[in-house]
């Protein structure tokens, strides 16, 4: 994980800090975070070895090299696919919803809203957000939504993907490591569940199942689907 050092030592106290304040939210975490960056192991781990609620935290604290914040540049992709115009869904926004932060202005800018679906979130306090501590499910009403995205929101994935095919919503889906295979998208030997998910919708929907690949920068291995409505 590539981490500025200027930046990380000049606001490692702020971080320290944010963790013993926030301690109570994080509870067992918390010891774990501090001594984490107390020790500076977070300068010798991967991304990939990194839990996602630690990678939130040094986002906010804007200590990776240029490049290198991975929510910065899901930010940038949801810009890039002018998926950041009319009301946004993000699913699985995790404890610090870190990406909601970044995107929020920008949709409010465009006159549009962003509701969110995290079920675990600690931290509800972000302008023009609407907070939802629910999981997003099949029956979510999602009619008045003309985008929905997630980073990382793990088996959520599946209904995500569901939802935006079937209700023609714009889509964009980073998958996570995790295996969250079912009966209808068994693993397949050899590869990443979220591959296999990734191929068995492209047999399905063609030209409608765009996939990418992280920015080299980042190091994250796994794919990001994207669609795009066909309906104005």
């Amino acid at each position: 994980m590539n981490i500025n050092i200027e930046k990380y030592f000049e606001n490692k106290k702020k971080i320290l800090a944010f963790i013993e304040k926030n301690r109570g939210k994080y509870i067992t975490l918390g010891n774990w975070m501090k001594e984490f960056i107390e020790d500076d192991l977070v300068l010798s781990r991967s991304i990939n070895k990194t839990p996602v609620v630690l990678m939130q935290i040094l986002s906010k604290f804007n200590v990776y090299s240029d490049g290198y914040d991975p929510y910065k540049e899901l930010a940038k992709l949801l810009e890039k696919y002018s998926f950041l115009e009319g009301n946004c869904c993000e699913v699985g926004a995790g404890n610090y919803p870190r990406l909601a932060e970044l995107t929020a202005p920008q949709i409010k800018l465009k006159k549009g809203t962003l509701t969110i679906y995290e079920p675990n979130i600690l931290f509800t306090k972000i302008d023009n957000v609407t907070i939802i501590k629910d999981k997003f499910k099949k029956s979510t009403n999602i009619n008045h939504i003309d985008t929905i995205y997630g980073m990382f929101p793990c088996e959520a994935s599946i209904t995500i993907a569901e939802k935006a095919f079937e209700e023609d919503k714009n889509l964009l889906l980073a998958f996570c490591s995790c295996d969250h295979s079912t009966k209808e998208h068994p693993k397949w030997l050899g590869t990443y569940w979220a591959e296999d998910f990734c191929m068995d919708y492209r047999e399905k929907y063609g030209h409608e199942v765009e996939i990418i690949d992280w920015p080299t920068t980042i190091g994250i291995d796994f794919p990001i689907m994207v669609r795009q409505k066909i309906k104005k």
